[in-house]
């Protein structure tokens, strides 16, 4: 074991045991758990139904994106996009990722980095559509034109995954035949990189985000009152917290900051955006394991997850 892999161990714990104080010293953790015990039906469960939904939509996704190697196993797909998430909400870092390729191995005996490659390019196009969404969210909060032009310059870079193509294939032609830089990109190339396919996987990515995005304004609205635009902002904050260098256990701590960090210098107060990240994150890791314990349940039609 590594004094750098102890090191982050103990950060994690320490920001793990710093909420535990902070929330009990600021609100309190009855009093931040007593709107769970009000929160009508009408809300709760139509949000964790639309998670559930995304859960599927992401699972599509991977079978639009690997359709030549797979043909039809969305069931299948769904119990490994249903364990990646959670494995990937709980384990520090963004280590959770492994998980994918692993389960896909296991599943269907893919290659590592066949998965491992398609897993970064569905990342990409995440990482691309947060960000047209954050910058409409951030113009919504402080209506500045500037940002509108920035998110135009944002979405036409979408086009650059198609037009890089050759780009790729000259790295993959300079690189040494055996080695890790030419397997990766000729795997990269074998990817399904059309305009056509390019279009529907990001639909289906943005119609990922949209809907997670909607159920978690459901919850959200709950516990505090502000635009909607903040709230997103916060809620995209939250998401990416869990690529930052210092991690807590689950995200614990990492994640509440990265949410406070959005919603203070808009002018909330700090107990209600401590309360409010605590409970999004509370969802978030109920909801993401209860959708994977419901498919590890559901009956299986290949081999066992």
């Amino acid at each position: 074991m590594t004094s750098r892999y102890l090191i982050m161990r103990t950060v994690a714990i320490i920001l793990l045991i710093a909420l535990i104080f902070v929330v009990q010293w600021s609100v309190g953790w009855k009093q931040l758990i007593v709107p769970w015990f009000t929160i009508s039906p009408g809300v709760l469960v139509p949000a964790f139904l639309l998670v559930f939904l995304s859960q599927v939509v992401r699972a599509l996704r991977v079978q639009l994106l690997f359709k030549q190697d797979l043909g039809w196993a969305l069931g299948g797909l769904f119990k490994v996009s249903a364990w990646h998430t959670a494995v990937n909400n709980l384990f520090p870092f963004r280590s959770g990722e492994l998980s994918f390729p692993l389960l896909m191995q296991q599943r269907y005996g893919f290659p590592l980095l066949q998965s491992g490659v398609g897993l970064l390019y569905l990342r990409l196009l995440d990482l691309h559509c947060l960000c047209c969404v954050a910058l409409v969210a951030f113009t919504v909060v402080q209506k500045s034109l500037v940002l509108i032009l920035m998110f135009l310059v944002v979405l036409l870079c979408l086009p650059l995954l198609v037009r890089g193509r050759p780009l790729l294939a000259e790295i993959a032609r300079r690189a040494r035949p055996d080695s890790f830089v030419a397997k990766f990109f000729r795997q990269l190339l074998a990817m399904p990189l059309s305009f056509s396919v390019l279009a529907q996987i990001y639909g289906l990515t943005v119609l990922v985000w949209g809907i997670k995005l909607v159920a978690f304004l459901l919850v959200m609205q709950v516990f505090i009152q502000v635009e909607w635009g903040a709230m997103v902002l916060a809620i995209i904050a939250g998401d990416l917290s869990s690529v930052l260098p210092v991690h807590g256990v689950a995200g614990a701590g990492s994640y509440e900051a990265a949410m406070l960090l959005i919603l203070k210098p808009l002018g909330v107060n700090f107990e209600s955006a401590l309360q409010s990240a605590v409970n999004i994150h509370l969802f978030l890791l109920g909801s993401s394991i209860l959708i994977a314990i419901l498919a590890r349940c559901l009956p299986n039609s290949e081999k066992p997850l």
